[in-house]
């Protein structure tokens, strides 16, 4: 119906082409179908001008509200597709989303609020296995430069943390200006859970005394203390 109105309108296949980014046997073809369909002539070719019948004016008369409304559906499927915000889930550790991506979160909602963020809370091992497993968009996570490098994922450095041991003033271990693991193995420890990277990747080496262990936010003492 859009070719045969462009035409009555236009007068010419050429010029209704144009009008609707088709070219002029696209135009051509759809009028040779409305012809068809409804069993009669529509246009007229008259040299380079083209001239609608009494058919083709009745028909177009008809299609009109159809084309407008046509029109109105689409305008408001595509205003109300842009209120759907694109989703992102985002795989981290409790204290990374607190310190570190906190700016970068406000920030991201401010430029698009329409984005539906989810933050799931994960160790770093576990973090990383949900962006592989596709349960994540990406992740935030601890990882060790020595670790093996998993050839589905793309790994970016966005910034280093180096372990610190924290203890009262007081304590033996701030008198040294440099510390060694060995130090710490005459003291009990706070860690996180077995799952942490201090845990599996640094202090297991060890046989440090764990006075306490903390995981999902709160803290338990280990049964063989």
């Amino acid at each position: 119906f859009r070719g045969l109105q462009a035409i009555i309108r236009l007068g010419s296949f050429s010029a209704a082409a144009r009008d609707l980014g088709l070219t002029k046997a696209s135009v051509w073809q759809q009028v040779r179908a409305l012809e068809e369909e409804f069993g009669c002539k529509l246009v007229q070719s008259l040299g380079r001008r083209a001239q609608p019948t009494l058919d083709g004016l009745r028909l177009a008369r008809l299609s009109s509200p159809l084309v407008e409304g046509f029109d109105s559906i689409k305008a408001a499927f595509t205003a109300e597709q842009s209120q759907v915000g694109a989703s992102l889930s985002v795989a981290t550790t409790p204290s990374c989303l607190a310190h570190e991506l906190r700016g970068t979160v406000l920030k991201v909602r401010d430029a698009f609020p329409q984005a539906q963020l989810t933050f799931q809370d994960r160790n770093s091992p576990a973090a990383i296995e949900l962006l592989e497993s596709g349960e994540a968009d990406i992740a935030v996570a601890a990882r060790f430069e020595e670790w093996p490098q998993k050839p589905k994922l793309d790994f970016l450095p966005l910034t280093e943390h180096p372990f610190a041991v924290v203890a009262p003033e007081s304590h033996p271990l701030m008198t040294s200006r440099k510390l060694k693991l060995t130090q710490l193995l005459d003291h009990p420890l706070l860690l996180p859970g077995p799952a942490a990277n201090c845990r599996s990747n640094r202090a297991s080496d060890f046989r440090c005394p764990v006075a306490c262990r903390s995981q999902s936010g709160r803290a338990t003492a280990p049964r063989d203390q």
